[in-house]
């Protein structure tokens, strides 16, 4: 038996041939793809079977630790060590060594992590003196215009642009983006996606962390809801049928929560995605998300900006220059 493993971001041409060098091997194939990935033509004819496997559960993390670690996890233990990024939690898991331990370490780290994400933000500047991000750029000065408008009662909430999906490359600054516009607009942002939801475990835990996120943000007005890899709800057009009413209520719910009973006042949500043909059509309809900017590699002038804004040191008795064409 053979074993592949597809990623959301391997294409098509890529899946397929990787398939038929497997099948060319052994008679069995088994394939572990991420949720979102769509499957050729050519690789979903091939499937005798499609199991839908749900996020990791305190019950499953009990099992796993004391077959892999032989390690005995209480309950509470369990929930504890899976309120910690998964990646980190492996980390921190010894062989034989108790529980206990690896928690002391999760949230030392946890700490650590938090100080270093805090200064990051600290440095970084607001989004009027970011550069490469075009029309988006322009839209979040506008934004920042429109909120302090709206909380002097200037202007109704209706006339706030309150939701954008940004597009592009990995690497052109989605995620720092948003956190430079909430710098811009001097407000709170909740950074989140669709996989940290699904962390928390089955549907149930999943629908209740997108509830809690969406709640949070509607508890410190105006805020900003970020929410990457956007494409990962997929399209409702095209889930399998095993999955499908599964995914089916989680584009649902976020869809709810997009709309707002009664409207999400003060809540601007950005989505961001590396596949934007991949989104569900409905999360792109008027009144959610049906703005769409597309975030291009920064120009040759962008860069010179960048590293001159960002990396060449300024003293208060000499200043550093590049002078831009």
């Amino acid at each position: 038996m053979a074993y592949m493993m597809i990623a959301v971001t391997d294409n098509a041409r890529t899946i397929i041939k990787r398939m038929e060098a497997d099948f060319s091997r052994k008679r069995r194939l088994l394939i572990f793809k991420e949720h979102g990935v769509e499957l050729p033509p050519q690789v979903m004819l091939g499937l005798d079977v499609e199991i839908d496997i749900p996020p990791i559960s305190a019950m499953d993390f009990r099992i796993g630790c004391r077959i892999a670690y032989q390690i005995d996890v209480s309950p509470y233990e369990a929930e504890t060590a899976l309120a910690y990024p998964l990646p980190h939690v492996w980390a921190a898991l010894r062989r034989g060594r108790p529980i206990k331990n690896a928690l002391v370490r999760l949230s030392e780290a946890s700490v650590l992590i938090s100080k270093q994400s805090n200064k990051t933000k600290e440095g970084l500047p607001p989004l009027q003196d970011m550069f490469g991000y075009g029309a988006a750029r322009e839209w979040g000065l506008e934004l920042a215009q429109d909120l302090s408008e709206w909380q002097r009662g200037e202007i109704a909430w209706s006339d706030v642009d309150t939701g954008i999906v940004l597009s592009g490359p990995p690497g052109v600054g989605k995620t720092q983006f948003a956190a430079a516009l909430a710098r811009q607009c001097n407000v709170p942002v909740i950074a989140t996606s669709l996989a940290k939801w699904q962390a928390n475990g089955h549907l149930g835990d999943l629908l209740k962390a997108m509830k809690s996120d969406f709640f949070k943000a509607k508890e410190s007005p105006p805020c900003i809801l970020f929410c990457d890899e956007l494409d990962s709800f997929g399209d409702r057009n095209s889930f399998a049928h095993d999955n499908r009413d599964y995914s089916i209520q989680v584009v649902n719910a976020f869809l709810e929560h997009l709309d707002g009973l009664g409207g999400r006042e003060g809540v601007v949500v950005i989505g961001a995605t590396n596949a934007f043909h991949r989104i569900d059509p409905a999360i792109l309809r008027p009144g959610r998300l049906d703005r769409h900017v597309a975030i291009p590699l920064p120009s040759a002038k962008d860069r010179i900006a960048i590293l001159q804004h960002g990396v060449l040191p300024v003293s208060p008795d000499r200043s550093a220059r590049l002078i831009l064409p």
